[in-house]
């Protein structure tokens, strides 16, 4: 603590307050309260050189994460503005809202809300994607995408893929016979579904990844108030985005309501971006590709965690991921139940016409009893 007000006090910062808020593997979070009455955030990130994100083995820095704030601002899509920037620092505006978490439980987890903000979700995925780049990876900064020259996505798929198959061969996640059996069969569902044309044509766009109710904010009425924790972005195929909200929002109550928030989402992308068929074969096919890898990256992240909650989240993801790779399913809702353990939403969304005809039963009732 004692070196960041050090560093606070040296580069400016006319502060009252200063509290930890978070802290992950490479870097701690501490929220500024501001002798103005405004608030900031800012992050501190270690010396260690070249840091990597656990879904891309790309190098994160904060000079990285201070660019790709920059592009999205500058297409209007609400992010915060950086304050300042250094090797060790970021300082960023903080924005006005609440976690959509928080803002689900607020309101008793009205679906009328939910499916709202997802609609909104949609249309500002599709501004965000309207953004293009020439080939396909890390963004590190505007028209500067690493690696230079990858224009085949499949190729960016299986070096992902590739990179998370043996993280979790050597954390003994998979045996060896695992291994063999799931690198078959995805070399074998990426080549099918490249060999469509439809998902070749396909320009890379600018991703957030990792999108779920904890790491966006929404204001009062459930719109959109900005993104956040997406150091991570990439220049990918649409789909990259769109499997992770399935696997994280769409799902976040029972199936019922992931139909209902699935339509809400591509009405509000296709209200601004007609670029992506999210009826397409190819594409969906592509999405389920998607998960399974991210079903391996959780199995891997989550071996050895013994906290009370997650303590059977590698098992149950690799699970998952074992029955995809012989049934071509994906089964949105057990993945729900997986993270129901921590997150403690549930299973049902409150609809307000339920609670609507409920009220309207008790009063007749206590009507009724008053007329005896």
């Amino acid at each position: 603590m004692n070196k960041i007000l050090s560093k606070l006090n040296f580069i400016g910062f006319d502060f009252k307050e200063v509290v930890e808020i978070g802290e992950g593997a490479n870097r701690t979070v501490y929220n500024l309260s501001l002798s103005n009455g405004s608030e900031a955030i800012a992050k501190t990130r270690s010396k260690q050189l070249n840091q990597k994100d656990t879904l891309f083995n790309g190098f994160v820095s904060n000079k990285r994460e201070k660019n790709i704030l920059s592009i999205l601002h500058n297409n209007y899509i609400p992010v915060p503005k950086v304050y300042f920037c250094d090797d060790e620092l970021i300082v960023t505006e903080k924005l006005k809202g609440t976690l959509f978490s928080q803002f689900l439980e607020n309101n008793n987890h009205s679906e009328k809300l939910f499916l709202k903000s997802m609609f909104d979700l949609g249309v500002n995925i599709g501004k965000v994607q309207k953004i293009k780049f020439n080939n396909y990876g890390d963004i590190i900064g505007k028209n500067r995408v690493y690696q230079k020259g990858l224009t085949n996505f499949k190729q960016r798929i299986n070096n992902i893929f590739n990179y998370r198959l043996h993280k979790a061969l050597t954390k003994k996640v998979i045996t060896d016979a695992e291994y063999k059996t799931v690198t078959s069969l995805f070399k074998k569902k990426i080549e099918k579904v490249f060999g469509e044309s439809s998902i070749k044509s396909i320009s890379p766009v600018f991703v957030l990844t990792d999108l779920h109710v904890d790491n966006f904010i929404v204001n009062d009425e459930g719109f959109i108030a900005g993104f956040f924790d997406i150091e991570s972005s990439q220049s990918a195929h649409p789909a990259l985005e769109f499997y992770g909200i399935k696997m994280f929002l769409m799902n976040y109550y029972d199936e019922y309501t992931f139909k209902k928030a699935k339509s809400s989402f591509e009405n509000g992308y296709i209200s601004i971006n007609k670029d992506y068929d999210f009826s397409n074969k190819e594409n969906i096919e592509l999405e389920k590709i998607l998960t399974a890898g991210r079903m391996l990256e959780l199995a891997e992240s989550y071996c050895n965690i013994n906290d009370g909650i997650r303590n059977s989240w590698s098992s149950k993801f690799k699970e998952l991921l074992l029955d995809y790779i012989h049934t071509n399913n994906i089964d949105y809702q057990a993945i729900s139940s997986i993270l129901r353990y921590k997150t403690k939403q549930p299973k049902k969304a409150i609809d307000s016409t339920s609670v609507s005809i409920l009220a309207s039963a008790i009063t007749y009732k206590t009507e009724f009893k008053e007329d005896k």
